[in-house]
């Protein structure tokens, strides 16, 4: 194959990369503003990490905005478990996708 269709093809997967994160970084920050704007959710996951004996703040909760990550990667299993969602939505960096 030609050097021009290889790098085309190349620049289409990056392409098609890029958009990816970017989809999976939109819908990451929709998570996390759904979070920071439903109380009735909030108190729930604080609530579930008073339970696990680690505290959490509103304060905390209210900076996972301004993470480039959304949720750290130690609070997800539990914010999830509440959210009722895979943790492979809030971060699928760390969890696989589920088969």
């Amino acid at each position: 194959m030609p050097r021009t269709i290889l790098k085309r093809r190349k620049l289409n997967g990056k392409k098609k990369r890029a958009a990816n994160a970017k989809r999976q970084g939109e819908t990451i920050s929709k998570l996390v503003n759904e979070i920071n704007t439903n109380i009735k959710l909030r108190a729930e996951i604080i609530e579930a990490f008073e339970r696990e004996g680690r505290p959490l703040t509103r304060q905390a909760l209210d900076q996972w905005r301004s993470y480039s990550k959304g949720v750290p990667a130690d609070r997800v299993l539990t914010v999830a478990r509440v959210m009722g969602i895979d943790p492979y939505q809030l971060r699928p960096d760390i969890f696989p996708r589920p088969s």
